[in-house]
C-alpha cells in the first residue's frame, strides 16, 4: 500500500501552497505488481495485469465490471449509472442504431449515459 513520506509535498510544483504541515509528506504510490502465478493457477495469468481492489488507486487505472448475471451485476449498473452519474460503455450504447453514428458520443439512455459503442464485439471495441 502506499505510504506518506517526506518529501517536497502536494503538488507538481512540490508545494500546497504555503501548508507547511502538507508540506511535510508527500504520498507515494509503490510501483505495480505484475502478478505471478503457479502451475496450479496459470488459468489467471490472462488477469496479471489486474489490479486487486486492496491495491492503491492509480490515476492511469481503468475501472472493469464483470457482470455476473443472477448475481447482483444489473443493480449494481444501475447504481453506477442512475447514483454515481458515471458513464457506461455496454451493448446499451449502440442501441437505435448508435452504433453507425460517425463521432463517438455519450447518449442519455434511460436516466442513465453510454458511449455510443458495443463492448460485446470485437469490432465494437475497436470502435
Amino acid at each position: 500500500s502506499g505510504a506518506l513520506m517526506p518529501g517536497a509535498g502536494g503538488g507538481a510544483s512540490g508545494s500546497s501552497g504555503g501548508n507547511a504541515a502538507a508540506d511535510e509528506y508527500e504520498y507515494k504510490i509503490p510501483p505495480p505488481v505484475e502478478k505471478e502465478y503457479d502451475a496450479e493457477h496459470e488459468f489467471l495469468l490472462p488477469l496479471k495485469h489486474f489490479a486487486d481492489v486492496t491495491d492503491p488507486i492509480r490515476p492511469s487505472d481503468t475501472s472493469y465490471f464483470f457482470h455476473v448475471p443472477r448475481a447482483g451485476g444489473s443493480t449494481v449498473k444501475a447504481v453506477i449509472g442512475k447514483c454515481l452519474k458515471l458513464v457506461q460503455s455496454s451493448e446499451v450504447g449502440v442501441r437505435d442504431g448508435h452504433g453507425s453514428d460517425p463521432q463517438l458520443s455519450v447518449l442519455d439512455v434511460s436516466e442513465s449515459k453510454y458511449v455510443n459503442v458495443d463492448t460485446t464485439t470485437i469490432p465494437g471495441i475497436q470502435r
